[in-house]
């Protein structure tokens, strides 16, 4: 049973794969041994994995990293990312990719600001 595993192109296909196999072996109502079943399993999970791993366009890696597509063309321009696309239209592997901190906004509500402090403070200084 072991077949070679052609890489999945997305997580819907994996899917399909198994149902379809599981509807043939319900029909034959066969038995398998758990594990090479869980090892092909395996297999293509650790494929769709490294499909995970594809080439983004800059607007597809600002999306996912929280960057604006200047600041990373200005990161390939400088050699921090490397460039797997061509010159005008670089690509970059989404695993390189810096992720932007998502916590720019004040963490909780006191250190926030306050529009009536700030008030407060203008008014004292005449």
């Amino acid at each position: 049973m072991n077949m070679p595993i052609k890489p999945p192109e997305h997580l819907g296909s994996v899917i399909e794969r198994w149902k379809q196999r599981q509807d043939e072996w319900t029909k034959l109502d066969a038995s398998v041994k758990a594990a090479p079943l869980i090892g092909e399993m395996l297999a293509d999970l650790e494929a769709l994995g490294k499909a995970s791993d594809d080439e983004l366009n800059l607007t597809d890696a600002a999306r996912v990293s929280g960057y604006s597509p200047d600041h990373l063309s200005r990161l390939v321009r400088d050699g921090k990312l490397s460039n797997y696309g061509r010159r005008g239209a670089p690509r970059v592997k989404r695993s390189e990719l810096p992720v932007r901190s998502s916590n720019r906004v004040a963490a909780n509500a006191r250190n926030a600001y306050d529009v009536s402090a700030d008030v407060r403070s203008l008014g004292t200084r005449r």
